[in-house]
């Protein structure tokens, strides 16, 4: 993909960040600029012709203009959004790789220190943007470059994956009920090791991985079909619709009645273009 970066040396700009605690759903378009957005807590999905990109805390999501996403979130979520545009030193243009399954947005996970960074160098920016006397900060400008040229070392030279874990994650998004244990043997490894190479590769344990993913595609369910709960429990691969409903609410603070019911009323269509 070629993506032209802005022959001038003026900057643009937009910054900002918001946090919510129940439900949102939202559309959003940029028309002139690349877009950016970084969350710090919660979950949220980017939606495009019935293509879902998730994000979680740590993930930075960078998308040229113009495709217009479907952005939504059944819970918490808390993240930095910015608008830019970009000058000849950065190689975003030169270097973006969409998704794989999500061909307008490219997404990297940090963790740890580097993560932290990426944080600060965007709530820095976001203070300066939002107290200065009327006129631009170099200063914002330069630190959202830096956060998007890690971005661009990131997407050159990209971590490894291993590929018993590729494997495993596979095996765990076709069985949601499939044993740990089975899973391991299948991927050539013991229990430990594979906890511990899952866990080191993805940031997360595979029955986080799992739970995760299974909860994603009930809330799929939950707002889309009628079906009983207990009918989305044994689709999703969980006999015991009790136990469903009580990692479903721990998750998302919301029991699954009570998500279906307030995601069907307080669905709203916003539409933003800049």
């Amino acid at each position: 993909m070629n993506f032209l970066s802005d022959p001038s040396q003026n900057f643009f700009l937009s910054i900002g960040s918001h946090r919510f605690t129940g439900p949102v759903h939202f559309t959003q378009s940029i028309v002139n600029h690349w877009g950016g957005l970084f969350t710090i807590a919660g979950y949220a999905e980017f939606r495009l012709d019935g293509k879902v990109l998730t994000t979680s805390a740590g993930d930075l999501v960078l998308y040229p203009p113009g495709p217009q996403h479907v952005f939504h979130s059944s819970g918490e979520w808390q993240y930095i959004w910015f608008h830019f545009s970009l000058r000849p030193h950065v190689t975003l243009d030169r270097v973006f790789r969409p998704d794989e399954n999500f061909p307008s947005a490219g997404k990297i996970h940090f963790e740890g220190v580097e993560k932290q960074k990426i944080q600060d160098a965007l709530e820095e920016a976001f203070e300066l943007e939002h107290f200065r006397a009327d006129r631009p900060s170099p200063l914002a400008e330069l630190l959202v470059e830096s956060v998007i040229q890690r971005a661009c070392d990131r997407m050159e030279k990209p971590a490894s994956r291993d590929p018993r874990i590729r494997k495993a994650q596979k095996i765990l998004l076709a069985d949601f009920s499939a044993d740990m244990d089975s899973v391991a043997r299948q991927c050539g490894m013991s229990h430990t090791a594979f906890y511990n190479l899952f866990r080191k590769e993805t940031g997360h344990s595979p029955r986080e991985f799992r739970e995760f993913h299974w909860i994603e595609w009930s809330k799929t369910l939950l707002e889309c079909t009628d079906l009983p709960l207990q009918q989305i429990a044994r689709q999703i691969g969980i006999a015991d619709p009790f136990y469903f409903s009580a990692r479903f609410k721990k998750q998302t603070g919301y029991s699954p009645s009570l998500y279906r019911k307030e995601i069907r009323r307080n669905k709203c269509m916003k539409t933003h273009v800049f």
